[in-house]
């Protein structure tokens, strides 16, 4: 009968733990800082982030060669995101990414393509 009770108590511990575990992660959400700099020739029209975990879009706009812009994603865990950088001239270049919390990730969109640059955690 101890033992009964022992394994019960260990059991009931262990489901309380898991759930205060989940609960713990899914209220906490950590940033990701994703930098976009134009290395371009061109204005960006806009650059479009699409994450798959949240299914969130992330707009930036009118973005001048040589400039840069930041978006922050709050996320747990980890993401996978897509990114179409549109230029004035309406050329469009694909790319993605992932990340995961506490990222600080730097992507470069040249004239032909989006270079991943840096990640700092």
């Amino acid at each position: 009968m101890k033992i009964l009770k022992k394994l019960i108590f260990l059991i009931v511990g262990f489901v309380v733990g898991f759930f205060f575990m989940l609960y713990l992660r899914n209220s906490n959400p950590s940033l990701v800082e994703i930098t976009f700099s134009n290395e371009s020739s061109l204005v960006l029209s806009k650059i479009v982030v699409h994450d798959y975990k949240l299914g969130n879009n992330y707009l930036i706009e009118n973005l001048k060669p040589n400039d840069s812009a930041l978006i922050n994603i709050y996320v747990n865990g980890e993401i996978g995101f897509n990114i179409i950088s549109v230029f004035e001239n309406g050329d469009t270049l694909f790319s993605g990414g992932y990340a995961e919390s506490g990222y600080k990730d730097i992507y470069a969109v040249k004239n032909d393509s989006i270079i991943y640059k840096h990640k700092n955690y």
